[in-house]
């Protein structure tokens, strides 16, 4: 195994623009492209921590980078009220992202978060935001959920359109 060619693999943090949980994850899937599965060879392969004596865990180093970061509740709340969907984006992937964000936020913020601001971060979709609206959902993970069945439904409509214009087009 030659562990230089394994370090210029590894993600860098300053490419994430501080998002330490999508950091964590490619990290992660780094070390299982390699098969480091044991906690020492991890460690090996990050930053030595001078202070501590034992080898930390991927939750430690992400709470260690935060403190350092200087990533807050506040930060993290305000990272994830400001997401928006991309124009190519799908929702699914769009939710992934969200969810991730949202799950790392403190349960008492959470409460702070309402289905409106998610209608809000995906506005572009016309049509989801309506549905949700109109159904009246309260419920976060319920909205994502919804706005994903209509996403799946709106490209299914899509497809059996541009099947009718071909049809007619070739007659």
């Amino acid at each position: 195994m030659n562990v230089f060619k394994i370090i210029s693999t590894l993600p860098l943090l300053e490419n994430y623009n501080n998002d330490i949980n999508e950091w964590i994850e490619e990290l992660t899937e780094s070390f299982k492209l390699w098969d480091i599965k044991e906690q020492e060879r991890r460690f090996i392969l990050c930053k030595e921590w001078e202070e501590k004596n034992q080898v930390p865990s991927l939750k430690e180093i992400k709470i260690a980078l935060e403190e350092y970061l200087e990533i807050t509740p506040r930060v993290k709340y305000w990272n994830l009220i400001n997401l928006k969907i991309n124009s190519n984006e799908s929702i699914r992937n769009f939710n992934y992202k969200y969810l991730r964000k949202y799950n790392d936020i403190d349960s008492n913020i959470k409460k702070l978060i309402t289905v409106n601001n998610y209608v809000n971060l995906i506005k572009s979709r016309t049509y989801s935001c309506l549905r949700i609206l109109k159904e009246e959902i309260e419920d976060i993970k319920e909205a994502l959920k919804y706005a994903e069945k209509i996403e799946r439904i709106e490209k299914k409509l899509n497809l059996n359109l541009n099947n009718i214009y071909k049809n007619n087009k070739q007659k």
